[in-house]
């Protein structure tokens, strides 16, 4: 949820009590209500960090926030639709986000690359992110997906 800025910033710190001050500040001003100690935006990003390590998690690994869909779902939310579509003996599976508030809407498509769980962003039409617009491909094993 940081800017680049910020996170150049954060990365430039050593001393633990910098860290300190810098995520109190970081928190501080994303806080709708300054005049309150309670802050809606820090308990939604925990909120979604929690949903993303028990929804995006596999393998046994616990850090779903860490997985393409963690990273999105803690960015953005609960996406306005999700499209979810299972393997077939031709076709990986793969699911569609989509947003209607960010970017003037963003969609955001993963595929299951190995069958293991772990679905990898391989397209957007969001700012910033991967452009494959030739995405579907590696849905149906045409393209190889090691390239991406």
């Amino acid at each position: 949820v940081a800017t680049s800025q910020e996170r150049k910033s954060w990365d430039k710190l050593t001393d633990i009590k910098a860290k300190q001050r810098f995520l109190y500040k970081f928190w501080f001003v994303r806080n709708p209500d300054q005049n309150s100690e309670f802050n809606i935006e820090l308990q939604k990003f925990r909120q979604r960090v929690e949903y993303a390590n028990t929804y995006y998690s596999y393998g046994g690994k616990t850090n779903g926030w860490k997985t393409d869909r963690g990273k999105i779902h803690v960015r953005y939310g609960e996406p306005d639709q999700i499209e979810k579509n299972s393997s077939t003996p031709d076709k990986k599976a793969y699911e569609a986000w989509y947003y209607t508030e960010i970017d003037g809407g963003g969609e955001f498509y993963f595929i299951d690359k190995l069958g293991m769980g772990d679905y990898v962003l391989v397209h957007s039409t969001a700012f910033g992110y991967i452009q494959n617009y030739n995405w579907y491909e590696m849905v149906t094993g045409t393209t190889n997906l090691n390239k991406y």
